[in-house]
């Protein structure tokens, strides 16, 4: 330990250098600084000068004695009524929480304080007993974590002025003026006193402890006070000492607080977060403060709460099960108080988590929103459940209802829902069917059209009108009426608002709200990420129905975020209103680098549709994505798998969108660069919009099943398209009104590229290609196969052709006489159901060399010739050559039958039966057998998939009471169930039941038999 020279010169027979105190600061000056000059006598320091500026006072060591503690502990609220050990109330109140410093003996994991977002300050009055033990020398302390420092402070060094919101603070003399404080800004500096001025001691990081303190001593000539701290896991360290030459000036209040230094209009500042362990003790020697070795200090470690709508109580502390919290509201606080804690280090995977069991009852959302503010917090179903049913809807059926006829309107009821405070533009449902809404500015106006349309509904605020199909009395009908909430502002039923979330297993209905005379939704998504929501966020296993303008939409104005949105579905947004389910908003023209993965989500039909529970598809929009005009705010969008029933759009504001294997209903794309890859698009192709962007479309199958062809209703495009390889079907389509529509229309200069594509036409229709293109435009046909009711060369490719000097159609003949296309056919593509063609199709591999790439089916190949979206089917030796090289054709233990290059445990030959990829480690085999029973008779059910492109395999299911002698089962081979998707898998079932042996065990395997060889395996 080193030696400490003291700043005042030292009595005969003082002792010099350190006392048992120990060590200052590792940043304290060594240095000593005067004005004027001392002298003592009688053993006692005199006064000649007034001012020391900074360095230690010396006195004679003795031990810290603790004199006041809060330990926080228990759920409870320090405030006037309830001072707790904190001395004197002044304002505010500490809400007290697990989680924070303990005292020896006590249990984990500690207790601290937090506040209800508002100023806070308790002080221990040092000339009242028993805190004045410490008013000679003393020292107040806690432990803090700082949350949230959006609101504290601020220091100007320039100027030296400073308002930081308080955490302690020592005031002097009678004046009560402060001495010593220690406070934090808004950029995380703490800031205390030195030489009477501002002074930037150091800096905290937001989700960590601190333990902070400010020691005094007050001797006979002057009077010194320390501010220290010290990061949990490190060492106290000093901030600043502030010390004055002046023999009256003595200790007043030490103060434990969360509050501005100086309360001024708009300057009310405070710090969010938790303060624990607050200490009072008595020191006799300035740098021996610390804190006191029983008072054990916090553990940073990851923590789980519960919510039990049906057994919890909001009065328990949430860590256990029993002690489970019961509203939103209670969570709600919590979140936005602090009273749940952020991982130190960020990320949900370091984060705290909540259970949700709502296997006894749903989690009840009135007129609140779920509000999940803490960053880090993983929301999940409790152990055993798939969901958290989230009820955000109300019911207004009888008999809980009451309703009333409306006097000269005797198909119209009334109810008021029990003075209900959130009737406000809200819809009703019959038994889940979607009604019809007339509007107006108050119910007088609407009650003859309610009164006239069975199925109706109207709210003016107060009351709910209603015209029940049927014309039926709903007191008596049996029939469930619900009704959405109007929440503040029309505000969304779950409100992401933190960044780095884990969110699994929502599920949320009916929250969709409609302006009594607009329609005009508001916002009321089922979940919304909106400002401070981003991150590394995960959203997974969510459903949202029956929602407003959006189900679950992120439109949040920051930067930098990446959501994954994995495995949910929403279904149904307002018939009333223009609608997508899936949104991306962003409005700051400042953001950039956001993005969004959907993997595997569903929206089957993006529309609610009147009078039915069924929902709608036809040109509706299931994802949208836009800002306010100005800016890229998306770095990508991607979508990965996925059935969505409607379009797939983007405005500006995005530079990449990918579509991987999803299905979708077209739409058009305002990216810079645009990949849609493996797809299947149900209303239209992908249109691109951006006169810059760039949009290569591979591989996809166009069947347009649910299209819907109107003279506005096609893809439009600009700038550059390039559609390679895929398969458009348009004989589903449902209607028309226009015989020689077109797939794609011109709206702008465009690059476009048609090539190796299989184009069919019902025979009844003239659909060509693209219309409106001009001879300016940059075209390429080639390769294509145009198979419709009128082949040939009098099939038309293109409509409304400007070729500079007529605008009219051309057909196959026409278009290659302009040297388009020289090499399409006009002739039947010869496909299966499932497009894929058979082996003497004018498509097999006679197009251009597209590269290396997948056909629809995942199939890689060297180099994708085929026209149209699926290369034929394969047998083994075409599989081999298209995964291995020469050389290792030419290797049996590399490429043959019986070999295992990637190490799987499958041999190349059951990778070839069953579409694996002999260079990818299957870590499962994913075929399945079950044994199910059925009275006293066993049933034994196999299932398994094979690829509809694999050729001259057999497979042959066995059994075996021993694993040595097998024997076919079931005998006939025949499957009960057989279904093919367009992936190009085949599913088999076989079902039997067993004959009566006498055996414990059973054995199955399924054999695959290579015809062409005679090889097998199994």
């Amino acid at each position: 330990m080193r030696s400490k020279t003291p700043i005042f010169p030292l009595p005969n027979g003082a002792p010099s250098g350190t006392t048992k105190g120990g060590s200052l600061g590792r940043n304290e000056s060594q240095s000593t600084s005067f004005l004027g000059r001392w002298s003592f006598g009688m053993g006692r320091w005199a006064k000649w000068a007034c001012l020391l500026t900074v360095g230690p006072l010396w006195a004679v060591q003795g031990a810290m004695e603790l004199i006041a503690r809060e330990t926080f502990e228990g759920v409870k609220t320090l405030n006037a009524e309830n001072v707790g050990q904190l001395g004197t109330w002044i304002r505010g109140a500490w809400h007290c929480r697990p989680i924070g410093p303990r005292v020896e003996g006590t249990p984990a994991p500690g207790w601290s304080g937090r506040t209800k977002k508002e100023m806070v300050e308790f002080r221990w009055d040092l000339t009242q007993a028993p805190y004045s033990q410490a008013q000679q020398g003393g020292l107040v302390g806690c432990w803090v974590r700082f949350e949230d420092l959006l609101s504290a402070g601020y220091f100007n060094e320039g100027s030296g002025v400073a308002n930081p919101a308080q955490i302690l603070q020592l005031n002097c003399r009678q004046d009560n003026n402060p001495f010593q404080m220690i406070g934090v800004t808004q950029s995380g500096q703490l800031l205390c006193r030195k030489a009477g001025v501002w002074h930037a001691g150091g800096n905290v990081e937001k989700h960590t402890w601190y333990w902070l303190q400010i020691e005094w001593l007050d001797t006979e000539t002057g009077f010194a006070a320390k501010a220290s701290f010290q990061k949990l896991g490190g060492e106290l360290q000093e901030l600043s000492t502030e010390s004055i030459v002046l023999a009256d000036h003595p200790a007043r209040y030490a103060m434990v607080m969360n509050a501005p230094f100086q309360t001024a209009p708009f300057q009310n500042y405070i710090w969010g977060g938790r303060l624990g362990g607050a200490t009072l003790a008595k020191i006799s020697t300035l740098g021996e403060g610390r804190q006191l070795p029983d008072l054990l200090q916090p553990v940073e470690e990851r923590h789980t709460w519960y919510l039990n709508p049906l057994t919890g109580n909001d009065d328990h502390d949430g860590l256990s099960p029993e002690k489970a919290w019961k509203t939103v509201a209670k969570f709600n606080e919590e979140s936005l108080c602090h009273g749940l804690l952020s991982p130190k280090n960020g990320g949900y995977a370091q984060g705290d988590t909540v259970s949700v069991d709502t296997s006894g009852a749903p989690l009840l959302l009135k007129a609140e929103s779920w509000r999940i503010h803490t960053p880090g917090l993983s929301i999940v179903p409790a152990a055993g459940q798939q969901r958290i049913q989230i009820q955000a809807h109300g019911d207004i059926s009888a008999p809980g209802a009451r309703w009333e006829r409306v006097d000269g309107f005797p198909n119209v009821w009334t109810t008021t829902d029990a003075n209900a405070d959130d009737l406000a533009h809200v819809v009703v449902w019959e038994d889940d069917r979607w009604l019809h809404h007339p509007t107006g500015e108050q119910a007088s106006a609407v009650m003859a059209a309610l009164n006239q349309v069975p199925g109706s509904f109207y709210s003016d605020g107060t009351a709910l009108y209603l015209h029940p199909f049927g014309s039926t009395n709903p007191n008596v009908d049996g029939k469930t009426y619900t009704r959405s909430r109007f929440r503040p502002g029309g505000a969304s039923a779950v409100m992401l608002v933190a960044p780095d979330l884990y969110i699994e297993g929502l599920e949320i209905c009916k929250t969709t709200l409609a302006e009594a005379s607009t329609n005009l939704p508001f916002t009321a998504y089922g979940i919304q990420g909106d400002e401070g929501f981003g991150g590394l966020t995960v959203l997974k296993h969510c459903t949202v129905s029956y929602a407003g303008k959006h189900c679950i939409g992120f439109t949040d104005s920051n930067s930098g975020r990446q959501v994954t949105v994995e495995d949910c579905q929403v279904e149904q947004g307002t018939p009333y209103a223009n609608q997508s389910p899936w949104v991306d908003y962003n409005g700051l023209p400042t953001a950039s680098g956001n993005k969004t993965i959907y993997k595997n989500c569903l929206n089957l039909k993006p529309m609610g549709k009147i009078g039915s529970t069924e929902g709608a598809t036809q040109e509706t929009t299931s994802y949208l994505l836009h800002n306010n005009g100005s800016g890229t705010q998306f770095a990508e969008i991607e979508f990965i798998g996925g059935i969505y029933g409607g379009q797939i759009s983007t405005y500006v504001g995005v530079t990449s969108l990918k579509l991987t294997g999803t299905t979708f209903g077209g739409g058009v794309s305002g990216a810079q660069t645009t990949s849609v890859t493996r797809c299947v698009m149900t209303q239209l192709p992908m249109g691109n919009s951006a006169p810059d962007g760039v949009l290569i479309a591979r591989h996809n199958l166009g069947l347009f099943s649910d299209g819907v062809f109107n003279s506005s209703f096609n893809a439009s495009c600009q700038g550059t398209l390039i559609y390679e390889g895929n398969t458009f079907d348009l004989r589903p389509f449902q209607r028309s009104d226009n015989a020689s529509f077109s797939l794609f229309q011109r709206v702008a200069p465009v690059n476009f590229v048609f090539r190796n594509n299989v184009f069919i036409t019902p025979a009844d229709q003239f659909f060509s290609v693209i219309e409106k293109a001009q001879a300016t435009d940059a075209l390429t046909f080639s390769h294509n196969v145009y198979h419709r009711g009128q082949t040939g060369a009098a099939a038309r490719v293109v409509s409304l052709y400007n070729d500079g000097l007529t605008t009219a159609g051309r057909s196959l003949t026409e278009w290659q006489a302009l040297g388009q296309d020289t090499e399409g056919l006009g002739q039947d593509a010869k496909l299966d159901a499932f497009y894929m063609p058979t082996l003497d199709s004018p498509a097999v591999r006679s197009g251009a060399n597209l590269g290396e790439a997948p056909d629809f089916t995942g199939r890689h190949f060297w180099a994708r010739r085929s026209r149209g979206a699926v290369e034929p089917a394969e047998s083994f030796s075409d599989w081999q050559s298209r995964h291995f090289t020469l050389a290792e054709l030419g290797q049996t233990a590399v490429s043959g039958p019986q070999a295992d290059d990637d190490q799987d445990g499958i041999s190349n030959l059951v990778e070839f039966a069953f579409g694996y990829d002999p260079r990818v480690f299957e870590k499962a085999f994913h075929q399945k057998i079950h044994v199910t029973y059925s009275g006293q008779e066993k049933q034994v059910s196999l299932e398994f998939r094979k690829p509809a492109y694999a050729l001259g395999v057999s497979y042959i299911p066995e059994m075996s009471l021993d694993m040595t002698a097998w024997e076919i089962w079931p005998n006939n081979l025949l499957p009960s169930v057989e279904s093919r998707s367009l992936d190009g898998m085949i599913s088999f079932t076989f079902d039997q039941s067993l004959p009566e042996i006498h055996a414990d065990r059973l054995f199955f395997r399924l054999r695959v038999d290579l015809l062409e060889s005679s090889l097998e395996d199994e």
